[in-house]
């Protein structure tokens, strides 16, 4: 390597070094040295794999650099519309992403489109003008560039002081403080140590002792009725009234009605803006996504063989366990998970013959005719979990099938032009949502068959305008927001207690179905409805986590 070279290295060097920390709001010049260079290493190690490929250091430099503003775009996007940074895991998303590019494309920058053909272009034209160098120097940069890379994600070859969970000042329970105390940089980098997931621990004597102390045992009064149960899931649904100066009943009258004549809660749920599998899986599982000590995908790092859950537990009672989405089932990799967690058969979008669309998705209502339809059939109890659709933001203005009732929505106040059209956008999708619902209860009440129908919203949806000019009356930000869940049937129930988190909303379900003795959530159960009847306590709140976490290591057979 002669001399320019070296020193066209070195100026590369430093100009990644302030590039790095210029690009990133969460590194300061004065922060510690230990972190300038933990959030530069990784991105000189890029650099020096990328000339190992193409054997051309200015185009390599140019490439680095666009990974770079990649990176942070897609970081601000996934805070913006998820208030989640982006995370190592997300690497594991990248040909999914691809594949459903249908869906993520509604949240990319307008100017990506030109800025990529762009880039292209600049990128051929660089890599015909430069001159590439030798072999017998690209590939050695290009091993030790891998090598060194390599090595970053892994707790044996790098230090935690530059690449661990506590890091420059982070606290790993929080993900966001650790984007933002590490660098962005170094985070992705203290998240490839991290990837591998193992199972927490819990205390079995806690539940021994729990159950010694309990007496009058509950009996199942409704031991020989098995009804269909029903779950929707509705996308991004909250109750608006959870703002101030909103009515609910103003702007949801069909929900309003559904709500105050069934049995109803709120849920603390895991997630906010999307990931809406997070709460699927606390849903199935009874286990809090948070326990599990990852911020990683559920269905990614924790369902990898047969699983405890509520669709395995109806199972065993003779149940035909049924999915169905009207998007991809390959979509955070449904496909592979949903058998592993009990269910039979999964009807996803490809099943769908030329459904009705209300805005970009299927609507709710001809999701609500599927689950009619797959209710026709009275030979076996059915477990059905609806998965929508309709809802999915963001929520610019679309084509929906009633602009004239869309855009006769008033806002509660005075808000931007921006906000206007997101509000109006989710309210006529909301009442979409309630009346498909609605005509599902209509249906439930004609029928003879035991029927339970469990509602609940997956999160707050993403409304980045309208977020920023309201208030909420508990005084707490969107992310904290609980959202609202309803069951009725048409037979009578009995309710024990009330979940205050959609890891407790399935139990409850099992409870209002008259099974749940008759399944492994039985003591789960049982400690809710003491929770209920003494309240809070730190004893019980270590119990109640060691029978959720217990149900990770139970076999399906057990």
């Amino acid at each position: 390597m002669n001399a320019k070279k070296i020193i066209a290295f070195c100026v590369a060097i430093v100009f990644l070094f302030l590039f790095v920390i210029s690009i990133d709001p969460s590194i300061d010049w004065t922060d510690d040295k230990l972190k300038l260079i933990a959030n530069v290493l990784p991105v000189v190690s890029a650099l020096g794999l990328i000339v190992g490929f193409t054997r051309r250091f200015l185009l390599s430099t140019l490439l680095t650099i666009a990974f770079c503003l990649l990176l942070f775009n897609i970081h601000t996007l996934k805070l913006e519309h998820l208030d989640q940074p982006l995370k190592f895991a997300d690497s594991f998303l990248i040909w999914q992403t691809l594949n459903n590019w249908n869906l993520l494309s509604l949240y990319a920058p307008k100017w990506l489109a030109p800025i990529s053909i762009v880039s292209i272009v600049l990128v051929s034209w660089f890599f015909y003008i430069e001159k590439p160098m030798c072999f017998r120097l690209s590939i050695p940069i290009g091993f030790i560039a891998l090598t060194s890379l390599l090595a970053l994600g892994f707790e044996s070859y790098s230090p935690a002081t530059l690449y661990g969970p506590y890091a420059h000042g982070a606290k790993p329970w929080e993900s966001n403080d650790i984007s933002n105390k590490q660098g962005l940089i170094a985070s992705l980098a203290s998240g490839a140590r991290s990837a591998r997931f193992t199972l927490p621990e819990y205390d079995q004597s806690l539940i021994d002792d729990f159950l010694l102390n309990q007496s009058n045992v509950p009996t199942d009064n409704k031991a020989q009725m098995r009804p269909d149960i029903i779950f929707w899931l509705a996308e991004s649904f909250f109750d608006p009234g959870i703002i101030e100066e909103v009515e609910t009943c103003d702007y949801l009258p069909t929900f309003c009605n559904l709500r105050n004549n069934s049995l109803q809660s709120s849920l603390q749920v895991p997630t906010f803006g999307g990931n809406t599998t997070r709460t699927e899986f606390e849903v199935l599982t009874g286990v809090p996504f948070m326990s599990l000590g990852t911020e990683n995908y559920p269905y990614l790092s924790v369902v990898h063989d047969k699983i405890s859950s509520i669709p395995w537990s109806l199972k065993s009672l003779g149940y035909q366990n049924t999915v169905i989405h009207p998007n991809r089932d390959g979509m955070w990799q449904r496909d592979r998970a949903m058998p592993l967690l009990g269910f039979d058969d999964f009807i996803s979008r490809k099943h769908f013959i030329r459904p009705e669309t209300d805005g970009v998705w299927p609507s709710d209502a001809e999701l609500s005719r599927r689950v009619i339809q797959e209710l026709q059939s009275d030979e076996v109890p059915q477990f059905i979990l609806a998965i929508s659709m309709e809802g999915h933001g963001p929520f610019p203005k679309r084509n929906v099938l009633d602009t004239q009732r869309r855009d006769s929505i008033e806002p509660p106040f005075a808000m931007g032009d921006k906000s206007v059209t997101e509000w109006r956008e989710y309210i006529y999708h909301a009442e979409n949502a309630s009346k498909a619902i609605s005509e599902l209860k209509h249906f439930v009440e004609q029928r003879k068959r035991p029927t339970l129908v469990v509602f609940f919203g997956d999160h707050l949806p993403s409304l980045p305008n309208v977020f920023r000019e309201v208030k909420f009356s508990n005084g707490q930000s969107a992310p904290q927001q609980k959202t609202p869940a309803f069951a009725f049937s048409n037979y009578p129930m009995k309710v024990e207690w009330v979940p205050k988190a959609s890891h407790e909303l399935g139990v409850w379900a099992l409870e209002l179905a008259g099974l749940v003795m008759r399944t492994n959530f039985k003591d789960l159960d049982r400690a809710l409805q003491t929770r209920q009847q003494k309240g809070e306590s730190k004893e019980l709140s270590d119990v109640l986590r060691a029978l959720q976490i217990k149900g990770l290591y139970r076999s399906v057979d057990d």
